[in-house]
């Protein structure tokens, strides 16, 4: 290449400047971009190792940020995972709750049937207790009035026993007057007829009342009878009485024992209730930390894919071939203006 020949060149072209006042030697008023783009077209090998440096730091920058976004996109991973399995664990026993709290309102509710029919059972027992009273009072009072009916039997007894000592004490008389009126014999014998007349009367007076007396006697012991089977039903009834005031106070204890049983019953059933309740509000939490927790992780995720495609990008441009070629469309752009403006520079002197 001659000097000047493509300056001929250059100028039957008409290439110019726009500046009026270019002094034809200086392309910019000041050296500093020349400086400076000699310095950046031609870079020493120390400034090249300087710049490699620099990216391979920025690319482990980059690297270590990616992966302690890794870590972190992970932690929360594993985070958001023992909530889930917190969530799940916390809906189970919400769903434990609630089945023993249905048990629970179940068994309250058997329970209070349970009560229901103890106090009807305690009822009829009274019922059948004062059922009972009242026969056993009825007994006592036909027990009383068979034994007044015996006595008034006894009291006829003894009346007609006296009658009958009365009677034989006047037979007793009436032969004793026959013996001594028997000087006339006549009359004697008419009046020993007379006399064994009234004492076949009194007999027959005596044989009456000695069958007065053994109906009385059985009447008396037909009473006697009565009033033992009376005293029978009576202590019979005395043992039922006892019986059913047992089975009364046994339903009462069992009426009593029920009635706490169910008093305690309703206090666990309002403990789970609390309890169900503390856990409903740490279940709606857990979810809201869930909900946090996998937008953190979106967040994580997204962080990372950006870091990665930085990263990629990175070490696609850094790779030593990339850098080189980089450098020589630079160099093998600029030289054509360095060119130019040495032509120019040449034939404009």
């Amino acid at each position: 290449m001659q000097p000047g020949s493509d300056a001929t060149h250059l100028q039957a072209t008409g290439v110019g400047v726009s500046d009026p006042n270019w002094d034809g030697q200086s392309i910019q008023d000041t050296s500093v971009y020349g400086k400076d783009y000699v310095k950046d077209d031609n870079p020493s090998a120390e400034e090249i190792q300087r710049r490699l440096e620099i990216q391979r730091k920025k690319e482990e920058d980059a690297r270590r940020q990616a992966e302690e976004e890794a870590k972190a996109a992970e932690k929360a991973k594993a985070e958001e995972e023992a909530r889930r399995q917190a969530v799940e664990k916390a809906k189970a026993e919400e769903e434990a709750r609630r089945q023993a709290e249905e048990e629970a309102r179940r068994q309250a509710k058997a329970e209070r049937l349970a009560v229901e029919k103890a106090k009807a059972e305690e009822e009829a027992r009274k019922a059948e207790e004062e059922a009972r009273r009242q026969a056993e009072q009825k007994a006592i009072e036909e027990k009383k009035k068979a034994e007044d009916e015996v006595a008034k039997a006894e009291k006829a007894l003894d009346e007609s026993k006296e009658k009958m000592a009365e009677a034989e004490k006047r037979v007793a008389k009436e032969k004793e007057e026959a013996k001594k009126e028997s000087v006339d014999v006549t009359e004697s014998q008419k009046n020993a007829a007379v006399a064994q007349e009234r004492a076949n009367e009194t007999r027959a007076d005596s044989a009456a009342e000695h069958g007065k007396i053994a109906a009385i006697e059985a009447e008396i012991q037909k009473k006697k009878d009565c009033i033992e089977k009376l005293a029978a039903e009576q202590k019979q009834a005395e043992e039922d009485l006892q019986k059913a005031k047992a089975k009364v106070v046994d339903a009462k204890s069992k009426v009593t024992a029920v009635e706490e049983e169910e008093k305690k019953h309703l206090e666990k059933l309002e403990e789970e209730t609390a309890e169900l309740d503390k856990s409903t509000a740490e279940v709606k939490h857990a979810e809201g930390a869930l909900a946090k927790a996998q937008a953190k992780v979106q967040e994580a995720n997204d962080n990372r894919e950006v870091a990665k495609s930085k990263l990629d990008e990175h070490a696609a441009s850094q790779t030593p071939g990339a850098t080189e070629t980089k450098s020589s469309a630079r160099h093998a752009a600029v030289a054509p203006m360095a060119v130019a403006i040495v032509f120019v520079l040449f034939g404009t002197a």
